[in-house]
């Protein structure tokens, strides 16, 4: 009588399969989720600078910083990403 220890063929590619499908599904979501946490980072460091500014400067007026260029006005401001373009408004 043969003693059969351990994993045929058969199963080690059904496994595989499994796997690969698994993996197929995941990795796609997880570019993702970092591409959206990587915005939402960007625009909380957006809103981090501007509160800095507008706390910094009680003046009315026009600055750049770390390529962002902040406007303060008498009740709004706003901060604009020169990279992107993306415009953050404080109001």
């Amino acid at each position: 009588m043969r003693n059969n220890k351990g994993f045929t063929l058969i199963e080690i590619l059904a496994g595989i399969f499994i796997f690969s499908v698994i993996l197929i599904f995941l990795v796609p979501n997880i570019v993702r989720e970092y591409e959206i946490l990587k915005k939402s980072e960007d625009k909380l460091i957006m809103k981090e600078i501007l509160y800095e500014e507008i706390l910094i400067n009680k003046d009315v007026g026009r600055f750049t910083r770390n390529n962002y260029e902040i406007t303060i006005g008498e009740n709004s401001a706003s901060i604009k990403n020169l990279d992107t373009g993306e415009i953050i408004l404080y109001e």
